[in-house]
């Protein structure tokens, strides 16, 4: 539909704006309503986090053996980084 109203927008009769409103809108709200209500939104939001703190670790991590090769101290990687010697030392 955007590509179409986009691109094509000379082309739409009213009779198809029409019946997207009337035929397709309806079924779309209420599959986003269930979606909603069924949901568990603590384990999304848990689910969120656990990602964020995946990939901040992992960069983290990446940060930690670029470090470590250019030769840093293992302490001076783990007070920059926060990660653990042992974390550093597995690199």
């Amino acid at each position: 539909m955007r590509n179409i109203l986009v691109h094509d927008y000379y082309k739409i009769k009213e009779t198809q704006i029409r019946y997207v409103i009337e035929d397709d809108l309806t079924p779309l709200l209420e599959q986003v309503i269930q979606y909603l209500n069924e949901t568990d939104w603590s384990e999304w939001e848990q689910n969120v986090q656990a990602k964020a703190e995946t990939a901040v670790h992992k960069s983290l991590m990446q940060t930690a053996w670029r470090m470590k090769n250019k030769g840093y101290e293992v302490k001076e990687i783990m007070s920059i980084t926060g990660l653990t010697e042992e974390e550093i030392e597995g690199l």
